[in-house]
């Protein structure tokens, strides 16, 4: 542990968020002698789930396991106050910005939203219903629970493309079933995913719905305009993620992302944002680390300019 720090009720800043972007932020300003606040759901955020890093600078693979533990090694060598907590408000108070949770309220002189995002739903007949009942929204929290069973993955980018590569190794069976006329993301994934045998590829075919009793047992489809049923008993829903900006009304685009500037400045001057929460693309985990540095030094330097 470096320096303590002496901090007063009210703190610098305010980092909502403990993924690649609000660690980072944290950082940042920690270094600069700052008082900080992470409030946070997971640390690491999405990355926590995922199943190998091959493209971060300076690992030539990590598990998303690994890398959540080397950020969280990284947060504790520095005196920044975490609160595993769930943000649901931001109002500005004059100078300062009163952030609240389901627990308590904190304040703050300026604030970065790095709260990431959230998997997307269907939204079909028995999503819901089957929901921890054979419908899994993450493959690596629950791919071992198919081993020798038949699973369907819905999606058609990088994220299922991810699914099909972990379930390899465990399903008997995997239907990929896109909307797409084909698989759309990283070429080396679109390649391996065609070279596992027990995939099958289900270009132009739409979700309509999944069956069952007490766990799923099959999933209707639409292809070339008929419906059909596949029996299978697991579901992974792999359509990508929405971003976690509800709790804010600062300016956002049709998908709900926070627009920022260069300098990762929102709306509203005193609030910044970085990461997967943003208009900024590609959603990427070296991305987001470097947006939360930028977002970082851009509330430094509110900061000084508010002293003056």
């Amino acid at each position: 542990m470096r320096e303590k720090i002496q901090c007063s009720k009210i703190f610098d800043v305010i980092i909502i968020g403990a993924g690649p972007a609000g660690i980072t932020s944290a950082i940042y300003l920690a270094r600069m002698k700052l008082c900080i606040l992470v409030i946070y759901e997971i640390i690491g955020g999405q990355t926590a789930n995922t199943d190998g890093i091959e493209n971060y600078t300076g690992f030539r693979i990590v598990s998303g396991g690994e890398f959540k533990k080397k950020l969280d090694e990284h947060i504790s060598d520095y005196d920044v106050t975490l609160k595993e907590e769930k943000a649901e408000g931001i109002e500005k108070m004059k100078k300062l910005f009163k952030v609240s949770t389901g627990k308590n309220i904190y304040l703050g002189k300026a604030v970065i939203i790095a709260s990431g995002g959230r998997r997307k739903k269907l939204k079909i007949p028995g999503e819901e219903k089957f929901g921890n009942r054979g419908v899994s929204y993450c493959s690596i929290c629950d791919a071992p629970l198919f081993r020798n069973k038949d699973v369907a993955i819905i999606g058609g980018g990088n994220t299922a493309l991810e699914t099909a590569l972990h379930l390899e190794k465990y399903a008997k069976k995997i239907y990929l079933i896109t909307i797409n006329k084909e698989m759309k993301g990283q070429r080396i994934l679109i390649e391996k995913v065609k070279d596992i045998k027990n995939v099958k590829i289900m270009p132009l075919t739409k979700t309509k719905e999944i069956k069952g009793e007490k766990f799923v047992k099959s999933i209707i489809v639409e292809e070339n305009g008929k419906e059909k049923e596949i029996p299978v008993q697991g579901i992974f829903i792999a359509i990508g993620h929405e971003p976690n900006s509800d709790f804010t009304n600062v300016e956002k685009n049709s998908k709900k992302e926070i627009i920022i500037n260069e300098k990762n400045e929102t709306s509203l001057k005193g609030i910044f944002a970085a990461g997967d929460v943003t208009n900024i693309p590609p959603k990427q985990i070296i991305i987001s680390a470097g947006e939360g540095a930028k977002a970082a030094l851009s509330a430094a330097e509110y900061l000084s300019e508010s002293r003056r």
